[in-house]
């Protein structure tokens, strides 16, 4: 109190005893000394209280309270009279329209000697009586709710029952709901007075709703529960997700003043993990019960989350009630040794911190705690905004080391040495250390798992658990990752970390929902196949709405330690002649900005832009010609610097017409299921996905032609104006728009029949937005060998995608004067015209490699069929190819109709259109109508550019 009385005199009554005049600088420093003293021992005042009352609240949490699962009201009444002295209380769950609750409490109060907490649960939905539609009808209902609810509340207290939890059940929208119940119940009191014996009424509340939208919603709801006065107690789901766990009760906390201390008590479901529990869990979730893939991995898993929640539960004072299946003595002495153990690992972690010296230096007034440090393992997730890493390592109240490991290896032919990539990459790292150093007053660790780490796999892992141990930190948080050299890498780090005592969190980090989450029927369902967008879209919407953007993290304790760093200046380039060639420059130069920050600005430029942009994407995104026709965000959704869910719910909050939004967002769920096809197929970098086409007829790079037409496809200099402006562009600044990408890879699958691994390879070398399982997935659907083949040839001589001409002429210099008509296929124009443009083919610009386009095309074609007939095991009754998807069974895959074959291998024919959509004809405005349809007819045409590729 006297450290209270000395701080409030100081900070309120000394300023107005020299508001008028001068304050000496002696007293000012005396002042100054005395306020910072008077800090540092209310610290420690409220460090002791906090972990005396830390203390208490274990004391109560030894005995637990558990919910009924008993069949009878007399095995019910047995088995809580055996435990009555085992356990703090019990619910009595409300699971149909017949239980009859008070009659139960009744029994147990009447017959058990030793008093035990009841908690009665009253459902809305198995206390609605079912009626009509009518608004009559549906207020007679919830005036005999609301009756049937005082008379429940009446005899609860009538037999001396603590506690009533009200739930909604997740009934269907209806007139009366469990606020209205609270509202009639505070009406009630105040009618009746406040001398008549109260139940404590509670609440239940879903904190962790994984979409952003929904956890609001709910937030708003149990606000206007509280304002009726009536709430006494507030019970908590489950949720392995402990970062929104406890983001959740922070808001709880300041929004209403309540941490479990006060008035109103709150409580929490746990389960204690087991092999029969996790597996039907796995096959029926429970309703409003949110657990990862991670949680459900294992039991050993499952165990150490519920133990993280209820870490969570003590140091919020809240009281855990046991929701598994406690039916037998052995149930409860699970549930019980799980409270006990867990107690005893937070006890011994707490009395050996308080053993531990504490430095307090009160020339400086700077107190310090030892705590071990959390790793966050950066790799794609280079921000602070709506980053899991940063927001779930800030909730552990510890100091947080981000930790970037440089490995790039010779044998891996997708490592990011010597690539567009780690140019982009490094000067990411930069930007991102010095957001870190600004906002946190913290900093980037950079390692280089290379010279002092010997060559092979497992490099990765060594670095990192070496560094941990060094650093003192006995957890590391780090993102999934997909593509299958990262998840081989990713498990040799789980296994040695865990080798090493280390405890690995695996978050998802990069994507709008889990993929690995992700499960398609096999087979075709409609027009759809197995592993397509639609099927792969529509699963995901299961799953629930895509989780709103998290805020980057309040505070981000840096390390208490000095740590030394590598340096992020990793990228070497290569040396001519004694000179060094700085190839990345260029890079440079067309991008000058990178980073988190330039992310949101070029997201935010595409969402505004009026001359195309968002608005116009669903008719320009094809144009390489309009700069603004793409939103270039792939490069940062590459490394992380923004998030797919900051860039969906940006889109969505525009509330723009689904017409106009429809496709780009698809885009984001083309990512998503490139990880999907990734994780099925780990890989399919290397490997065809259609096994059998490893068979495939290509043509040799080895020799000539081949040699030579792979060389000028990647120099750009195939004389196909389209082609080389393509991949001219990517040569220079590491990027090109999605429909060009698509030009030049037909071009080297279809018309030079070249394997579309050199491509892939080429791709992942050029790109700045280099990802291994997208660019796998475009290149194995180019190759026919994918999930999704190209149902669709994307010519290098119709140019649709620079109808102006503009991008021809600026990649490809050489035909700057050619006329429109003749620019993008310049062999059909008169030596003359030629001539007066200053163009010589096969002089100033290279002749075309390929003469006849349609012909190259037709045998690349014939060589496919040869080879499917060869492999007929894998062709079904509709001549559409097979694979075995990774559970073992066999689905059908999208085949196009020029590849399908019958049994003994003829090619099959059809005649029309099948798919083509039957037009409604109007009596009136017949014209019309043909009019729309041919209009309607181009479009369609047009909508054949769509890509497989992402946003860009």
């Amino acid at each position: 109190m006297l450290f209270l009385f000395l701080s409030y005199t100081h900070s309120r009554f000394f300023p107005l005893a020299f508001m008028s005049q001068p304050i000496p600088v002696q007293w000012e420093r005396l002042f100054s000394n005395l306020s910072h003293l008077l800090r540092l021992l209310t610290h420690v005042y409220f460090r002791v209280s906090t972990i005396s009352s830390a203390s208490f609240s274990a004391m109560n949490f030894r005995k637990p309270r558990i919910e009924s699962f008993f069949k009878t009201r007399g095995e019910l009444v047995t088995a809580v009279g055996k435990w009555a002295t085992g356990i703090v209380g019990i619910n009595l769950p409300n699971k149909s329209k017949e239980d009859d609750l008070i009659g139960d409490a009744k029994a147990i109060i009447d017959t058990v000697k030793v008093p035990v907490d009841v908690c009665v649960h009253f459902s809305v939905k198995y206390n609605w009586r079912s009626c009509g539609r009518g608004k009559t009808m549906q207020e007679a209902a919830g005036e005999q709710l609301l009756t049937k609810w005082s008379k429940f509340y009446d005899d609860a207290a009538s037999i001396g029952v603590q506690r009533i939890l009200l739930v909604s059940g997740s009934p269907p929208k209806k007139k009366v709901d469990s606020i209205e119940i609270l509202r009639h119940e505070a009406h009630r009191r105040k009618k009746r007075g406040t001398k008549e014996k109260r139940v404590r009424v509670g609440v239940a509340w879903t904190p962790c709703y994984p979409d952003g939208g929904a956890r609001h919603e709910e937030r708003t709801r149990l606000s206007s529960k509280l304002s009726t006065g009536v709430v006494d107690d507030i019970w908590l789901q489950f949720s392995s997700d402990c970062f929104l766990l406890q983001e959740e009760l922070l808001w709880l906390k300041e929004a209403h003043g309540i941490d479990g201390l006060g008035p109103v008590k709150l409580f929490g479901s746990l389960f204690v993990p087991t092999s029969v529990w996790l597996n039907r869990f796995r096959f029926r979730p429970w309703t409003g019960v949110f657990v990862d893939a991670q949680f459900l991995s294992s039991t050993e898993s499952a165990m150490r989350g519920a133990q993280s929640v209820f870490k969570i539960f003590e140091k919020n004072n809240i009281s855990p009630l046991i929701e598994s299946p406690i039916r037998k003595e052995t149930d409860l002495t699970r549930a019980i040794n799980f409270l006990r153990d867990a107690q005893k690992t937070r006890s011994t972690g707490a009395a050996k911190k308080s053993n531990e010296t504490k430095s307090i230096l009160v020339s400086s007034i700077n107190i310090t705690e030892k705590k071990h440090p959390v790793v966050v393992l950066l790799r794609n997730e280079l921000r602070l905004c709506d980053n899991p890493l940063m927001t779930y390592a800030a909730s552990l109240d510890c100091p947080v080391i981000p930790l970037y490991v440089w490995s790039p290896t010779d044998y891996d032919p997708w490592s990011l040495k010597d690539t567009a990539c780690a140019v982009w990459l490094q000067e990411s790292l930069k930007h991102l250390d010095s957001k870190l150093k600004h906002a946190y007053n913290n900093k980037l660790i950079v390692k280089h798992a290379t010279s002092s780490y010997e060559e092979g796999e497992g490099r990765l892992a060594r670095c990192v658990v070496k560094f941990a141990k060094e650093v003192g930190a006995r957890s590391v948080v780090l993102g999934e990752r997909y593509d299958g050299v990262g998840a081989k890498e990713d498990k040799r780090l789980i296994e040695a970390a865990d080798h090493a005592g280390i405890h690995i969190k695996v978050l998802v980090t990069s994507t709008l929902h889990d993929p690995s989450a992700i499960n398609l029927s096999s087979g075709q369902k409609g027009y759809f196949h197995w592993g397509t967008l639609m099927p792969f879209l529509r699963a995901c919407e299961k799953h629930g709405a895509v989780p709103r953007p998290i805020e980057m993290p309040m505070v981000l304790n840096p390390p208490l330690m000095e740590i030394s760093s590598e340096g992020i200046d990793f990228v070497k380039m290569p040396e001519s002649r004694g000179k060094t060639v700085d190839w990345g420059k260029k890079i440079l130069c067309a991008w000058p900005n990178i980073g988190e920050d330039s992310a949101h600005v070029a997201l935010s430029r595409f969402i505004s832009c009026t001359k195309a942009g968002l608005t116009a994407y669903e008719k320009k995104r094809s144009r390489a010609d309009i700069k603004t026709s793409s939103s270039r965000l792939s490069p940062y959704l590459r490394f992380g610097e923004i998030s797919p869910r900051t860039i969906y719910w940006a889109v969505k909050d525009k509330l723009l017409d689904r017409s106009v939004t429809k496709t780009f967002l698809r885009r984001l769920y083309w990512r998503d299921l490139a990880y999907f096809h990734n994780i099925s197929f780990p890989d399919m970098s290397d490997i065809s996905i259609r096994k059998h086409y490893e068979n495939s007829h290509w043509t040799c790079v080895l020799s000539e032609p081949g040699c030579s037409h792979l060389k000028a496809w990647k120099g750009g200099k195939t004389g196909f104006p389209m082609v080389d402006a393509g991949m001219r562009e990517l040569h220079e600044t590491g990027w090109m728009n999605q429909s060009v990408r698509m030009v030049v890879a037909s071009f080297l699958c279809e018309v030079l029949n070249i394997d579309w691994r050199h491509g892939e390879q080429h791709f992942h070398r050029e790109l700045v937005d280099a990802d291994i399982s997208i660019n796998a997935m475009m290149w194995q659907n180019a190759g026919r060998c994918g999930i999704d083949q190209w149902n669709f040839f994307m010519s290098p001589i119709n140019a649709s995608q620079d109808p102006t001409g503009d991008y021809t002429k600026r990649w490809v210099p050489e035909l700057m004067k050619v006329p429109l008509k003749y620019l993008h296929k310049p062999w059909t124009a008169s030596s003359s015209i030629m001539a007066n443009a200053g163009v010589t083919l096969g002089v100033t610009y290279p002749d075309r490699i390929c003469l006849d386009v349609n012909k190259a095309r037709e045998r690349t074609t014939a060589s496919v069929l040869d080879m499917r007939r060869h492999n007929m095991e894998y062709v079904d009754e509709g001549g559409y190819d097979e694979i075995t998807l990774p559970d073992g069974s066999r689905s059908r895959v999208f085949t196009r109709k020029d590849l399908r074959i019958n049994r003994d291998g003829s090619v099959k024919t059809f005649k029309g259109n099948v798919r083509k959509k039957r037009e409604k004809v109007a009596v009136h405005g017949h014209q019309e109508t043909i009019k729309n349809y041919f209009s309607t007819s181009k479009k369609r045409k047009a909508d054949l550019q769509v890509s497989n590729v992402p946003a860009n």
